[in-house]
């Protein structure tokens, strides 16, 4: 079990002489509430010592340590109501995602907000669930259920009306994660006396007070009070993020209300990284009702039973990676994570790899989890070079052919820069891989932290052709896109392929996967259309395989004349 350990401070000087240590007080400091559950004169007195900057007379001969680290949460959770974990409740909030905070935006650093909505749902008996509709700033929608039992996580893809059941991995990690949102439940953690031991800490923000909880295996959280109150306002962490390197999230909470058999809630919360907003929420409306909790949890009507997705060889992220060849000198590793496919081709005297793979934060989840945890922000990098390696020995990666800079495409890079490897990227995307570079990375030390190696960039603005007089590979950059402000995808003329990431998803070769309305997809078609470009299989970085030629061209022939192309 995860351990943690708090310690409290206090961020107000003027604490200190508001509330006087004094063995004697009997009355209860205001910021415990009239309307507050009895608490007994010995816990009471512990809390007003730690809201007094744990003055050194009531902490005895060890200046940092105060009798009583819990003190702090017990007395929010005794505003809050006791009744929340014997509590059904569901929580839909709606409001604004800013995909650039994460790095999946249109451009690096420029704002893209969409509508965002989500719900949190939980039982008294342990069972987590999250369902979150996004629409993104490319036109499509993101709709998906996720339910968190014992075991299992099964994921429902509400917009395309299938599940999958995952019995092992590491997403099955998030329900602890995602149960900390409640800030009841993250209170109630910080009182479990199995975890807690008291160490020093830090304060988050001047104002208030502070508790650090210090994880063994997880960021420290820092959670900030009002002082007046004991209002619980902000939760932040320090953690290394893919292409961000060292940043700090803080979530934010406000306008308390109290619900009916359940206690105090934030009607509003928000979540910031790197001091860029990423969510902003506010509550429409919380269901208790258990019979209704319960039916969050049921299956979408209509839909199948969840296909189980077998566990990967060894259970971790990468370890059902496989390298296949597709033809001569040209390879594909299948799965390198989850749905991640990414290729690599050989020349005479090197290699060119497309993408640079890393894990996806989710940020959703307190502390962020990762679908592809790892000690760094490479490491999946880092596992796709070996296996270059491993099939192509002696030969070095020269290319690695970034094809847009969002953060689970290009927040590996830092890899292959360390190996020496020139990275092509497009106009749009050459301050965004600089700034890959130059993050700091002293929370988890990646490759190039431990061998710092000046950057290799190239800009591809048009057509850039790699060739050593045998094979020729083209690295076209696409222009502005559904997805991002500009992209590349590679091509092989003479194997009449081609590689393409996020525009569309292959699942079948005979499947031209999601709706043919699709905004990145249609646009790629028309972009086929109006370049002439013929290949007779698409690979794509998403999915599992390619798609023929008779299929996308199928799907071309219904979007109309071929002169529409990139006019929007």
């Amino acid at each position: 079990m995860t351990q943690l350990r708090p310690t409290i401070v206090d961020a107000r000087p003027d604490v200190q002489n508001r509330l006087k240590c004094n063995a004697e007080q009997t009355a209860p400091p205001r910021w415990l509430g009239e309307d507050s559950w009895q608490v007994p004169r010995s816990v009471t007195l512990a809390a007003l010592l730690l809201c007094t900057g744990i003055e050194l007379a009531c902490t005895g001969p060890d200046r940092s340590r105060p009798a009583d680290p819990t003190a702090l949460a017990r007395a929010a959770l005794s505003r809050m109501d006791d009744r929340f974990g014997r509590s059904a409740v569901v929580v839909h909030a709606s409001g604004l995602a800013n995909q650039s905070a994460e790095l999946q935006g249109r451009q690096a650093g420029r704002p893209d907000s969409s509508e965002f909505r989500e719900s949190l749902a939980r039982m008294p008996s342990g069972e987590l669930g999250h369902e979150y509709e996004h629409d993104r700033v490319d036109g499509t929608r993101e709709w998906v259920r996720e339910v968190f039992e014992p075991g299992s996580k099964t994921i429902h893809i509400l917009e395309e009306g299938f599940s999958v059941r995952l019995t092992s991995g590491p997403e099955l990690d998030g329900s602890a994660r995602l149960a900390r949102r409640f800030p009841h439940t993250l209170l109630t953690e910080v009182l479990d006396s199995d975890k807690v031991t008291l160490v020093a800490g830090g304060v988050d923000a001047p104002g208030g007070l502070s508790l650090v909880a210090r994880y063994d295996s997880a960021p420290d959280l820092v959670m900030s009070f009002e002082s007046s109150d004991t209002t619980l306002r902000a939760v932040s962490y320090r953690t290394t993020l893919p292409g961000l390197g060292d940043v700090t999230v803080r979530w934010t909470y406000g306008d308390y209300r109290r619900v009916e058999g359940l206690g105090l809630l934030p009607y509003t919360y928000g979540i910031e990284v790197a001091e860029m907003p990423f969510l902003s929420m506010s509550v429409d409306s919380v269901v208790t009702n258990t019979s209704q909790v319960r039916a969050f949890f049921d299956r979408p009507e209509g839909f199948e039973p969840p296909f189980d997705v077998p566990p990967a060889a060894g259970g971790g992220a990468a370890d059902g990676a496989s390298v296949e060849q597709v033809t001569d000198g040209v390879y594909i590793v299948n799965h390198l994570r989850s749905g991640f496919n990414p290729m690599f081709i050989e020349f005479r005297d090197f290699v060119v790899a497309v993408d640079a793979p890393a894990g996806y934060p989710l940020l959703a989840q307190l502390p962020a989890g990762d679908v592809a945890p790892g000690p760094a922000p490479d490491w999946l990098s880092r596992r796709y070079i070996r296996l270059i390696q491993e099939t192509l020995p002696g030969k070095p990666v020269k290319y690695v052919v970034l094809t847009h800079f969002h953060n689970d495409h290009a927040g590996g890079v830092r890899a292959f820069l360390a190996e020496g490897a020139t990275a092509l990227v497009a106009g749009s995307d050459e301050e965004a891989t600089r700034r890959y570079y130059d993050a700091p990375h002293s929370g988890a030390p990646d490759a190039l932290s431990r061998r710092p190696t000046p950057l290799r960039l190239e800009v591809v603005s048009d057509r850039f052709v790699i060739s050593d007089g045998a094979r020729n590979v083209e690295v076209l950059a696409l222009g502005p896109n559904p997805h991002t402000q500009d992209m590349l995808v590679v091509n092989l003329p003479s194997e009449q392929f081609m590689f393409v990431s996020d525009l569309v998803t292959a699942l079948r070769p005979d499947d031209f996967a999601g709706r043919n309305d699709q905004p990145p997809q249609e646009f790629l078609l028309r972009w086929l259309a109006a370049t002439g470009l013929d290949p007779a299989r698409i690979y794509t970085m998403h999915g599992s395989g390619f798609i023929e030629r008779s299929v996308w061209r199928r799907a071309g022939d219904l979007l109309g004349p071929a002169s529409e192309t990139l006019a929007r």
